[in-house]
């Protein structure tokens, strides 16, 4: 251990990650008029992991990335993985989410059930590394709000890197330091051209419509191409045709060829 009481190879300073919890909130309520963004962190219910869900929310003044809520299954031991996604839903509902990004290991069958609720399934392609790579400059700069969360703390704290990656030490777990980083780092828009999302067939036939591919299009360069430029059919969001990705610039939402 280090002299901060951290593991050896720590990712995160200490004292940086305590001066970001707010200590009085545990819990911030639904505020109408914030939009919500919301990371699910899967697990197969054996007992060993938790499921766990981040929710939050960009502050328009600060700029700052908030955390507001941060559960997980809701038992301890073995659960239903299915079940446990109700119980998420339930809470996406209350903060009007209406679409979660999650990590690979939850697959097509939790995607599928956070569906039939009535919730959008995203499958992050950013690996845990990437998250927490991307969520350190925002940490050591003062620009993300934590909760007063016991094991989002320790887990912090206790990340380190192994292998040119910073992930939880041997025999620790990492599931609500994946969760809230994933929400918070949603929050400043990192996942742009990095996702795979179960697309809208309805904004599909509306673009095409417009882009002359459905044989009612209007013609002319008026309508052609303009709305399949703000159109990222990976994420189902319409933005602006270039953005930057960690420093790299991103046509139509995808990162360019080579850029990893």
């Amino acid at each position: 251990m280090n002299l901060g009481g951290q593991p050896e190879g720590a990712a995160f300073d200490a004292e940086t990650v305590l001066a970001s919890i707010d200590r009085d909130i545990k819990r911030r309520a639904y505020q109408p008029g914030i939009h919500y963004h919301a990371f699910f962190d899967g697990a197969g219910g054996s007992g060993g992991d938790d499921a766990c869900l981040a929710i939050g929310h960009t502050d328009q003044e600060t700029k700052q990335a908030i955390l507001d809520v941060l559960v997980n299954q809701g038992q301890k031991g073995k659960f239903d993985p299915i079940e446990c996604v109700g119980r998420f839903a339930k809470i996406l509902e209350t903060y009007h989410v209406q679409n979660v990004t999650g990590d690979s290991y939850s697959g097509e069958i939790l995607a599928n059930e956070f569906q039939k609720r009535g919730i959008g399934y995203t499958k992050s392609q950013l690996t845990k590394h990437e998250i927490y790579a991307s969520f350190e400059p925002r940490l050591n700069s003062g620009q993300v709000r934590l909760l007063n969360h016991a094991e989002l703390e320790s887990q912090l704290i206790g990340l380190v890197w192994k292998n040119n990656k910073i992930d939880h030490a041997t025999g620790e777990h990492d599931d609500f330091s994946n969760a809230a980083c994933g929400a918070l780092m949603l929050c400043f828009n990192r996942f742009e051209g990095t996702i795979e999302a179960f697309e809208s067939p309805h904004l599909r036939a509306v673009i095409d419509f417009f882009d002359g591919r459905d044989s009612n299009a209007p013609s002319g360069d008026g309508y052609r191409g303009t709305l399949s430029e703000a159109f990222d059919n990976k994420t189902g969001l319409f933005a602006p045709a270039h953005r930057r990705f960690d420093g790299k610039e991103v046509n139509h939402g995808r990162r360019e060829q080579g850029s990893d």
